[in-house]
This record gives C-alpha cells, structure tokens and sequence, in this order.
C-alpha cells in the first residue's frame, strides 16, 4: 500500500511538472507571435510627454488627450495686438505697448491647485526672467467673477509672497477669443507682438521657463538648431540618422543634407550652407548622383531622386544668393535627365553599381517646383514635369480618403495598394500645394484628422490605420504646416504646431534641448529634426514678412 502510494505522488509529481512546461511554452509562443513589447515600431518619433513627471503608465495614451486641453484659437506666428487685461489700479495695458519685450503670459487662477504647485516656483521663476533683458512675466487672472474675484486673486499674490503683480482678464474675453481651456495656460509673445508657442498645463522647471524664454528671445528654430549641428552632426559634418550618445555608427541620410541647405538659405548662413555641401560633395557623390545614404564613411551607389531634385533647387538658389562659383548646375542637371528618367518619366533611383534604373515612381518623389526650375534650363524637363503631374494626379485614392498612392509601377502602368506612409503621403501633398494642385478636399480631411485622432503612422489605401502605427510624427506636421504656410492657411498652420510643438523637449537643464523626441535621448531621429527646422524656417521668413 505504501509503494502504492509512493508511485501516485510521483506521478502526481509529474503531472504537475509536465503541466508548468506546457503553460511555459505556450507563455513563450505566445510573446514570440506577438512580437517584443516595443513603442518603437519605425523610425519615426513616438509621443511620450517630453515635460511629465508623471510615471509612464499615467501618462496620456494619446497625443489627442493632450491637446484636448490646448488652446483652439492662438494663432501662432501671427500677431497679438488685440489683447487687453485691466491692471490691479482699473487701468487698462495692451500687449503691443509691450513690443520690443518677450512676454511671459501666465493664465491662472487662486483657485486652481495645479496653478498653485506653479506659483510656488514663482520665486526661481523671477530669478530666471531678471537673467534676461526685455522679458517680461505677467500674470493674467481668470476673472469669473464667482470662483475668483479681484479681491481673492490679489489676498491670494500677498498671502503666498509671489513676487509678481497680476492683471485681469475681465469676463474672461480674452480666455475665450484665444480658446483657453485650462488654467495655467502659458503664451510665449514675442519682440513683434507675435505669438509664437503655448504650454497648457503647469511649467514644471526653471528649465522649462528658460527655454519657452528662449524660444521668443531667439525664434522657434535656434534651441532646434542647435541640436542638431551641436548633438546631432557627426565629426564628418553629416546629421546622424538618429541619436545615440555612444556609438562608433555614423549614417547619414542624403534628404538631411539636403533639408539643411534649404534651412541655410532660408537664414542666409553661408558657412552651414558650405559645411553641408562640402559633406555631401566629400562622401556622398562617389558617383553622378548623390548617395542617398552613408554608413561609417562608405557611400551606397544608389541615389534617391527626391534628394537629388532638393539639393539641386537648394544649390541653383545658393549658387545666387552666395555668390559660389565652383557648382556646375548644368552637368547636375544632365546627370539628373540621365539617370532618373527613363521614357521622359521620372524614376525613383539609379543604381551605379549594377547599371539599373528604378521601374516605378514614389509619389512623393515628383518634387513639380524643382522640375520647373530644371526645364527653365533644360527643355526636356517639360515633358518630365507634365507625366509627374498626370501620374501623381490620377493617382488621387476618393473623395472619402483624399490621398494619393504610394508608387507607380511603370512596368505594370498600374498604382500599388501600398500602405501609405504618411511622412510620405504628406511630402506628396506639400509638392502638389508648390504648384497649386492641392484638392480643397484634402485639405479638409487634414484638419478633420489632426482634430480628431491626428494623423497616424500608415494608412491602408482604404483609410484604415495600418495595426501597430498608431502614432505620430513630428516630420509629419511639420510637413503639414508647410503645407499650411504655402496656402497662407493659419487654421492649418496652428493644428499641424499645436502637435509637433508637443513632441519637442523644452529644458535647458536636458542635453535635448529644441529635439523633437523623448526627454531620455531616445527617439530622436534627423528626419524629424529637419523638417521641424525647416518649418521653423519658413514660418519665421512668413512671420518677418508681416512685420516689415
């Protein structure tokens, strides 16, 4: 009875260990199949909130929480002059007496905890602001007339020492025309009246303040640039495809030289401009094209026809604003009809060390500006520029989702049922806009989208987000907003920097600075960087223009 009993509790034994193999193998297949829990799913920037210290699982799931609470009606780089708020005397201050001055602009209220936590700094804050000459910080009290009254606003200011006075804004007009949605909600104005960025929520650091300063004493584009030529360029003067604080990789990619000369023109830096064209002339055109991509100092024989149209624009502009002699446009310009068109229509790509060229089109690679700079020169190009329109085009999905395909396959006269990236999706319409074919259609489903989900990663052709790309990117918006800049569309402009603005990292305390990315280093990518810059670039050449 006993060896009876031994023998069960062994096989007891066994059932029990055969069981936990089973249930650990199948925890294993299960992770396999499903793939590693990662949010980096591409090489485009995933939204974490640069500024929280909340931990990671309270922070918004979404980039759309977040903007629930910002500001509908601020139209950024547009003026400010019709702002009002009554001093604590009953006198009234206009923020265009204020001009020549960066302004600070603070909504808040007694009541509001969150603004309390934030008045509590308010004492390093004014440390801050006195480093500067010409910052002013004012403060702008939500006058309800219930909640809060003139008289609990001011005993509030006396009873906790802060150091600065308080304005108010009366029946809450100005809270209301700018479409304020929570206190604090903070303004950066600057020296033109113009109002450049918003925070909505509490400013957490000293650093935060000294770098939304930053951005109205220097512009949107400096903290940005700064990164990139200090942080993000390699010892060779190439942009790094993506930050890493230790690594012995260098690529680069041929579309970051070239956004980056297009920037230098825009400020009208030279010495960026030479750096950039020295990079790509010193390893990046080992043969008639540029490279579209260099690792650790060795060049792929493969161009990308949408940098090569960039870089050749940027080098006509420089070549006349520079005064630079040794670029021959008109050899760049053969090499150009050469190799990336075949049957008067433009191709992808030229591979030199197998002697092919592409047999298809991305839609985002008709860059129609360029091409009508090219045929001003050289006739042939007029034929190229006229089957690029027809093909990109015709290329239109619905009316119910009004983008545009992915490719074209010249073999099989037919469009691919891609996913669309929408980087590229976005370069397409940005192209498309360049020449005044943009539908008003799709310009429509922009803001639509930005509103409600924002514009996510990969769209299958019916307008389904691909699974797995539920997010979004800073080189997409800030593609939006150029889109938005060349229609002279303010709507659009404030949805696409509302959102980019979002994913930038503003503390002077972080090594990250002005990067679009994670508050950590990570996600950090020069496509992303760029095309912010460049954005930057050109709503501050828009912004200047209004002020002359």
């Amino acid at each position: 009875m006993r060896i009876k009993l031994e023998r069960i509790s062994k096989a007891c034994l066994y059932l029990i260990v055969f069981f936990c193999i089973i249930f650990f193998a199948c925890t294993i297949l299960l992770v396999l199949n499903n793939g590693p829990i990662s949010t980096d799913h591409s090489e485009e920037n995933v939204l974490k909130d640069n500024n929280s210290e909340k931990n990671e699982d309270e922070r918004p799931a979404e980039l759309t929480t977040i903007m629930n609470l910002s500001p509908t009606a601020c139209n950024l780089y547009d003026t400010s002059e019709n702002i009002f708020f009554t001093k604590e005397d009953g006198s009234k201050l206009n923020i265009k007496d204020l001009k020549g001055k960066v302004v600070v602009i603070t909504f808040w209220a007694s009541w509001c905890k969150y603004c309390n936590e934030e008045l509590k700094k308010s004492n390093e804050f004014l440390d801050i602001v006195n480093k500067f000459d010409n910052v002013e910080f004012l403060l702008v009290n939500k006058l309800d007339g219930d909640k809060e009254t003139k008289e609990s606003a001011i005993k509030y200011l006396n009873e906790n020492n802060i150091p600065f006075h308080t304005v108010f804004d009366e029946n809450l007009k100005i809270y209301k025309e700018l479409g304020i949605k929570i206190v604090p909600t903070t303004l950066i104005i600057d020296r033109n009246g113009n109002i450049l960025t918003y925070k909505a929520g509490e400013i957490k650091s000293t650093g935060e303040l000294e770098s939304l300063i930053n951005y109205g004493l220097e512009g949107a584009h400096s903290a940005t640039e700064r990164f990139i030529t200090k942080k993000l360029t390699n010892h060779l003067g190439g942009v790094n495809i993506k930050f890493k604080s230790e690594t012995k990789e260098k690529s680069t990619l041929s579309e970051s030289q070239g956004i980056m000369l297009e920037y230098s023109l825009l400020k009208n830096d030279k010495n960026l401009f030479n750096n950039t064209l020295n990079y790509i002339n010193e390893y990046m055109k080992k043969d008639r094209l540029v490279s579209w991509k260099v690792q650790d100092g060795n060049a792929t024989r493969v161009n990308a026809a949408i940098d090569d149209l960039r870089i050749y624009r940027a080098l006509n502009e420089g070549k006349l604003k520079f005064g630079i002699e040794n670029i021959n446009l008109n050899k760049y310009r053969n090499s150009i009809y050469k190799y990336n068109v075949s049957k008067k229509r433009l191709v992808d790509s030229y591979d030199f060390k197998y002697k092919e060229k592409a047999e298809k089109l991305t839609l985002c690679y008709a860059d129609f500006k360029t091409l009508k700079e090219l045929s001003k020169n050289d006739k042939r190009f007029i034929d190229v520029y006229d089957n690029c329109i027809d093909i990109v085009e015709n290329g239109y999905i619905s009316d119910k989702f009004p983008l545009y395909y992915s490719k074209y396959d010249y073999n099989g006269e037919t469009y691919t049922m891609d996913e669309l990236n929408s980087s590229e999706a976005m370069m397409t319409l940005l192209h498309l806009v360049e020449v005044g074919e943009l539908k008003e259609n799709t310009v429509s489903w922009i803001k639509d989208t930005i509103r409600n989900t924002g514009i996510l990663g990969r769209y299958k052709v019916n307008g389904d987000v691909v699974s797995g790309y539920e997010y979004e990117s800073t080189a997409v918006y800030a593609i939006v907003a150029l889109i938005g800049n060349e229609m002279n569309d303010q709507e659009l402009i404030n949805l696409a920097l509302s959102r980019m603005e979002k994913m930038r990292i503003n503390d002077t305390q972080n090594e990250y600075d002005g990067a679009f990315g994670n508050a950590d280093g990570t996600e950090i990518y020069s496509f992303d960087q760029c095309m912010a810059l460049l954005a930057y670039g050109r709503l501050e050449e828009r912004s200047n223009d209004q002020n002359e």
